[in-house]
């Protein structure tokens, strides 16, 4: 990932190891957060940070740490249900997950995970420029995580999709023209792009669209761990109130969503799926 978004995630890391006090280790949390298949993958740092927020605000004891085997998104759904090797992790809102697995209610990023916009390839930006509704936006392909919650969404709504498991292939079938583009919250496209250009320069971050659909992201949290999302649903209240969330909001965010220029963008709405027939 970029170093700015890399020393933010280090420095929540750090503050957690320090702040712990010694205590008798049954009195402690264990929280264990997924570790990403890419290092790049800033999801984990943005979904990290916001559990050490909570965590640091609940007023229990707690350790915070990434486990050790990187994880896939299926694989850490099933880990979680589990709850061994991890037991919190940040996912978009969804009925299944709710079923799983143990929900804090509360929405870490603002809905900004339904505010989208477009990696696409350079040879690519000339046809965007031309986009004004959602029926152009489905004639061209964009390339999207297989288990992802928005990929059933896009699904529903008839998008021409490349379904990927990899999480750094995405970029790859992108710079070689497999797809016209991949959709990201506007909480993670900067950071990706800023982790990917060097690799792959013909990436760019589309300047005219922004698709604006009913998403978010939530903490959930393994059966086996209530005293865990307890204490999670505690903090993030508590964090809300002294004004500790939106100012890790503003620091984690602010600089990239200034940057996309959202207000000039041509704003396209994509509803809920329909019912199925």
């Amino acid at each position: 990932m970029g170093r700015r978004w890399f020393v933010l995630w280090v420095v929540a890391a750090l503050c957690l190891c320090l702040g712990v006090p010694v205590q008798a280790e049954s009195d402690v949390l264990q929280a264990i957060y997924p570790r990403h298949l890419a290092d790049q993958d800033v999801r984990q740092a943005n979904g990290f940070a916001m559990v050490a927020l909570a965590l640091e605000h609940s007023g229990a004891d707690f350790k915070l740490a990434l486990s050790d085997a990187p994880m896939s998104r299926r694989r850490l759904e099933l880990e979680l249900k589990r709850g061994d090797l991890i037991n919190v992790v940040m996912l978009p809102d969804a009925p299944t997950y709710d079923e799983a697995y143990l929900k804090v209610d509360f929405s870490v990023d603002k809905g900004l995970l339904g505010q989208r916009v477009h990696l696409v390839s350079e040879q690519s930006l000339d046809a965007f420029s031309g986009v004004t509704t959602m029926d152009e936006l489905k004639t061209m392909t964009g390339c999207t995580g297989s288990a992802w919650r928005i990929t059933k969404q896009w699904e529903a709504h008839g998008f021409k999709l490349l379904k990927i498991e990899n999480y750094e292939e995405l970029f790859i079938h992108l710079a070689r023209g497999s797809c016209d583009y991949v959709s990201r919250g506007v909480m993670e496209i900067l950071p990706e792009w800023d982790a990917y250009h060097d690799r792959y320069p013909n990436l760019r971050i589309e300047p005219n669209l922004l698709v604006q659909t009913p998403l978010r992201n939530v903490i959930y949290v393994s059966p086996n761990a209530p005293d865990l999302r307890d204490a999670l649903s505690r903090g993030l209240t508590e964090a809300e109130d002294s004004g500790a969330f939106d100012a890790l909001f503003e620091q984690l965010y602010g600089d990239r969503l200034r940057a996309l220029n959202l207000g000039q963008r041509r704003v396209l709405t994509l509803g809920d799926p329909p019912p199925a027939p």
